[in-house]
């Protein structure tokens, strides 16, 4: 749907369609409207279950549907990017795009888009200890918060793909271990800008910041949560596809988990 992007606050703006007008048409054109009425698989299921995503209800997904409308803001990718800020070489006409909850009008591919914060969100984690003075930091522990998927999943494949290292000892023993060394640090400690945001999004970076930055800790123990971050999952991303718009394919999603962390920091000052 053609909206004015100068009248949508965020939540109204979490998913959009980067469309030419000729690609909309096209689109719209492909869509067999009256079937998706009735919710076929493929035509209206895809938008349903992007509701949580459009900020609109029910009512008005079927109203935007019954006038032969995609219910997803889109603009064209010219002024895309002159709005927003994508993935290098990764705005494709025709695709949809997922707002990334931390950095303000940056989009992100919807079915990579949960691998992705937890990968950055770890790395944001490094850099946070690294700015705060860390001298070493030591990964204690590593479980499903989950129990069925204990079962079903390997939790070092897991870690990796976040880029933790929960790899087994030459005894094959799975324990802590040291993952980080840093070298005595030159300035005092600090929240480089360029995280700032996620300190606003998880209260634990939060938290080792404020126990560093104010009470002056020399050693922290922490678990950090991770999980998939945006409501968004392979009915979406597939559904999409099947009405053609790229939306990545299968999506992949993170796992819950949670790993623990010992810090140790160099004494301040």
């Amino acid at each position: 749907m053609k909206v004015d992007f100068d009248t949508l606050v965020p939540v109204e703006r979490r998913l959009i369609l980067v469309a030419s007008d000729e690609k909309y048409a096209a689109l719209t054109t492909e869509i067999h409207w009256k079937k998706a009425l009735w919710l076929l698989p493929g035509l209206f299921l895809p938008f349903y279950y992007a509701l949580p995503l459009l900020a609109i209800g029910k009512g008005e997904l079927r109203k935007w549907v019954r006038r032969g409308e995609i219910p997803i803001p889109h603009l064209t990718p010219r002024e895309a990017e002159k709005r927003f800020r994508f993935d290098y070489n990764h705005l494709t006409d025709g695709a949809a795009y997922i707002a990334h909850p931390v950095l303000p009008n940056y989009y992100l591919v919807p079915a990579l888009a949960n691998e992705r914060l937890a990968q950055e969100k770890f790395a944001a984690f490094l850099v946070l200890t690294a700015a705060l003075g860390a001298k070493k930091l030591e990964i204690i522990s590593a479980e499903f918060s989950n129990k069925k998927q204990s079962g079903k999943l390997n939790i070092t494949d897991e870690a990796a793909r976040v880029g933790i290292d929960w790899s087994k000892t030459e005894k094959g023993i799975t324990g802590r271990h040291v993952i980080r060394s840093f070298e005595k640090p030159g300035k005092s400690p600090y929240v480089p800008k360029d995280i700032e945001g996620w300190l606003d999004e998880d209260p634990i970076f939060r938290a080792v910041a404020k126990g560093r930055l104010d009470a002056r800790i020399i050693t922290d123990e922490i678990k950090l949560h991770f999980e998939n971050r945006v409501a968004i999952d392979s009915s979406v991303t597939l559904g999409l596809g099947k009405v053609g718009i790229s939306a990545g394919g299968e999506s992949r999603e993170v796992a819950s988990c949670v790993y623990g962390f010992d810090i140790e920091y160099w004494p301040i000052g």
